[in-house]
């Protein structure tokens, strides 16, 4: 703390690991030192998510008596995980106690089971600011979009009941429910959905939507992006209204994500095959290409995928396990995208890699040449010669 000080910092915050569970005397004593050290911010975690509310509330009182500096020159910070199920209570118990800043994360995502919802947070004090009175300065029309992006970015699905962000929420199937809705959405919902950026209606695009059109679409979602980046997502959004009659909400965060994501030049998926059937080995033919090389490979599989995935293996001269398969759909009805998230393990690297298409096995090669291309990048290796087994 000194030392950061030294070196000109203004805010200088102190985080004492599992201060919830710590000796009382001991942390203050340490608390105590890293104020008159310089730090001006007090954060206090509950690390493993062990706090039980009315216990860390306490806790965060007790600290504005035993360390006079706190709420005056001295920030009082919370940081909460989720083991529990307790994050999101602890936190407004500490905000109630007089803490000046809460730690948190876009849809919870964190540690083991995560850290407090930034979602879920800031609608429980603007939902019943008549309780808390206190204000974040967070835009909240950004949080739905941002969350939607950092789905797709992460892989990682918000369930259809998560609060606030769950497809659930704003939707209603009891018939007295539904009455009451129809006749004052207030009587079963407690938020406007355009509070935090998701409109009720999904405006559906298409093959003769334009580019302004498209530009428009997205900043009603507060999505901003370069002019460059904007021809790529064209470029891509076309390739998709192609195939499909209509591109939905859920399409195009897709696509952004994949345009904010992409890598740099590596391998492409040139072309597959497959063949497949109840009655058929299944196997495929791949080529792939890399600058001016295009490679070859033709495999059979436990099913159609599996043989892509060997045939790309054999292609490049590789060799990958698959630690990890998941698929989703993105968007609705029959035409609907599917986006794969898969974890490859080349001789002991664990890569990601992620993408989306109309054709599911399309996905899943787009998804695995993802993998391997991260995996290059990472400086792990060159691909390596061809391995025995798949040499003529």
């Amino acid at each position: 703390v000194s030392y950061a000080r030294e070196q000109g910092f203004e805010l200088i915050e102190f985080s004492p690991e599992d201060a919830s569970r710590t000796e009382w005397d001991f942390m203050v004593k340490a608390l105590r030192v890293a104020v008159d050290a310089g730090a001006n911010t007090l954060n206090i975690p509950d690390t493993v998510g062990y706090a039980m509310p009315d216990e860390y509330g306490d806790q965060m009182a007790r600290l504005k008596e035993a360390i006079p500096e706190l709420g005056d020159s001295v920030l009082l910070s919370t940081h909460c995980h989720n083991d529990l199920g307790l994050a999101l209570a602890n936190s407004l118990a500490a905000v109630r106690a007089g803490a000046d800043q809460v730690e948190v994360t876009l849809n919870g995502i964190g540690e083991r089971a995560g850290n407090a919802a930034l979602e879920e947070i800031v609608m429980a004090l603007r939902v019943r600011k008549d309780f808390w009175d206190v204000e974040t300065g967070v835009n909240t029309e950004f949080l739905y979009p941002t969350s939607r992006l950092l789905q797709n970015i992460t892989g990682l699905v918000t369930p259809r009941n998560k609060p606030i962000f769950g497809d659930n929420v704003f939707s209603h199937e009891s018939g007295i429910h539904q009455h009451g809705v129809l006749k004052n959405r207030e009587t079963y919902e407690i938020m406007n959905p355009d509070h935090i950026g998701r409109s009720r209606e999904t405006l559906v695009m298409g093959r003769h939507s334009g580019k302004h059109a498209l530009k428009e679409k997205l900043e009603q979602y507060n999505i901003m992006l370069k002019d460059d980046q904007m021809d790529s997502l064209y470029t891509k959004f076309i390739e998709i209204a192609d195939k499909k009659k209509e591109v939905y909400d859920e399409d195009l965060f897709t696509l952004v994500s994949g345009v904010l994501g992409d890598l740099p030049a590596g391998w492409r998926l040139e072309s597959f095959q497959t063949w497949t059937g109840n009655n058929v080995i299944p196997s495929a033919t791949v080529q792939v290409k890399k600058g001016g090389d295009l490679s070859i490979g033709t495999q059979v599989g436990d099913g159609p995928i599996d043989a892509v995935f060997k045939s790309i293996d054999q292609a490049i001269g590789i060799r990958g396990r698959l630690t990890e398969y998941v698929i989703q759909a993105v968007g609705s009805g029959k035409d609907a995208q599917g986006q794969v998230k898969l974890q490859v393990d080349f001789d002991g690297v664990l890569t990601d890699g992620k993408a989306s298409s109309t054709d599911i096995i399309e996905a899943s090669a787009l998804a695995y040449i993802n993998a391997l291309n991260r995996k290059e990048m990472m400086g792990a290796g060159e691909a390596k010669s061809q391995h025995p087994q798949y040499q003529d």
